[in-house]
């Protein structure tokens, strides 16, 4: 197979809004392995709400959590790679949000802090199937750098904080739209791309074969640098138009599709931008 390596994002692509994970999915991951190749998942969630994934894909791969910021081994538990949000950075992330109509989450090592716990802080537990604790004050409880900040809520109100942060000077302001209602900051740097280009050297497989499978442009940099980008048929529009693919499913039927194509030896056609082809399981493209 020419892809040796495969990269999903989970919510949105793997699966629909924290559904259980496809049998399709389990089926294609399985028949993947068996031909030698590698499969592994790249995600915005923590670490706690990835190991249930994991766990049912039996992954033997590190996986991308944070959106980049860290690469982290199942078996072991261990942090391979990190990087870490700038502490005054973070700090005046969370005054800011104070005054905003919005929710941020503050994840400390291994923990997932509030302010309280609101509906859109209990639609965000139930999604990601973890708690969160509230502390009432967040700015008191960072003690320490953090891999990132989750603001939810209007992207116009957590963008206008990122944005008021690069106005201040602030060090490192590196944010994405994970979700529809979802602003990460991140570390300056970070991206589920440079976390790919780190993983794929960590592992020994050239980028130009990695896929790379995705729904919303938090992903566009990781699928920029494999050397296959493919988007599900329900990722936003314009991740669509920088894919190098389009699948004809969507969510986790689209990831089995992906793995289909490579596990029949069917690689991906010449593309020319910007329309990438749109193809389905066993058409031959």
């Amino acid at each position: 197979m020419r892809y040796r390596l495969v990269v999903a994002d989970v919510d949105g692509t793997l699966v629909q809004r924290g559904g259980d994970l496809p049998e399709a999915v389990a089926r294609a991951v399985a028949a993947f392995r068996a031909r030698g190749g590698r499969f592994t998942l790249a995600t915005g969630r923590p670490t706690p709400a990835v190991r249930h994934y994991a766990e049912a894909l039996g992954l033997d791969v590190p996986a991308i959590v944070f959106n980049g910021a860290q690469v982290v081994d199942f078996r072991t538990s261990r942090v391979l790679h990190q990087q870490t949000v700038a502490l005054e950075t973070a700090r005046r992330a969370l005054e800011l949000a104070e005054a905003a109509p919005v929710d941020a989450f503050l994840y400390l090592r291994g923990e997932i802090l509030v302010r309280e716990i609101t509906p859109a802080v209990e639609g965000y537990m139930r999604k990601d199937r973890i708690a969160a604790r509230p502390v009432g004050d967040l700015r008191a409880a960072l003690t320490a750098a953090p891999p990132k900040l989750l603001f939810i809520g209007p992207v116009a109100a957590s963008v206008a904080v990122m944005e008021q942060l690069r106005a201040e000077g602030y060090p490192g302001v590196n944010y994405v739209q994970s979700d529809a209602d979802y602003i990460e900051l991140l570390p300056a740097g970070a991206s589920k791309g440079a976390a790919l280009e780190w993983l794929a050297g960590h592992l020994g497989v050239p980028l130009d074969r990695v896929a790379a499978v995705g729904d919303q442009m938090n992903d566009l940099d990781m699928l920029r640098r494999a050397g296959l980008g493919v988007a599900v048929a329900n990722a936003a529009p314009e991740l669509k138009r920088h894919a190098d693919l389009v699948t004809g499913a969507a969510f986790g039927e689209g990831v089995a599709e992906v793995l289909g194509h490579l596990v029949s030896g069917v690689d991906a056609p010449s593309v020319e931008a910007p329309y990438p082809p749109t193809f389905a399981v066993g058409d031959g493209t």
